[in-house]
């Protein structure tokens, strides 16, 4: 049950963000890029970028962010001040402005559960989640 709620949460955050993004924008060219390298038939290039895009990069972007950035930042600005800047700065990273549009819910619910939860654990979890929604709306 620990994992009930960063997993729902991230599920249908995609979701809704996902389907209001796509009637605001075009795709963005990186959706089109990863809808083109599946359209063959899955290979072991194809498992190994869906396996670096749904756990590799959620793992990596939740350590740098919520982890190491999160405490550095808590050393001279406040809790509240922290969680606010790393979930801005995390979807501006992602540059493209309908991404940034986009992960800016997911940015933020990531860092209530970092914040309430005291540790990444749980933001792991919601994030694998996340990628793998979207990699699987996109897919399918």
């Amino acid at each position: 049950m620990k994992y009930l709620t960063p997993i729902l949460g991230a599920a249908g955050i995609n979701l809704v963000t996902s389907f209001a993004i796509s009637q605001m924008f075009e795709a963005p060219a990186a959706t089109k890029e990863i809808q083109g390298f599946f359209d063959v038939p899955l290979g072991p290039q194809q498992y190994l970028v869906l396996f670096i895009l749904v756990m590799v990069l959620p793992v990596a972007e939740e350590w740098l962010f919520r982890d190491f950035l999160w405490k550095y930042l808590n050393k001279f600005v406040s809790l509240n001040e922290t969680f606010f800047a790393v979930s801005i700065l995390f979807a501006l990273c992602h540059i493209q402005p309908p991404v940034v549009l986009g992960l800016l819910p997911l940015s933020f619910f990531l860092g209530y559960l970092r914040k309430t939860q005291g540790n990444i654990e749980t933001s792991i979890v919601a994030h694998v989640t996340h990628n793998l929604v979207g990699i699987l709306v996109t897919l399918l």
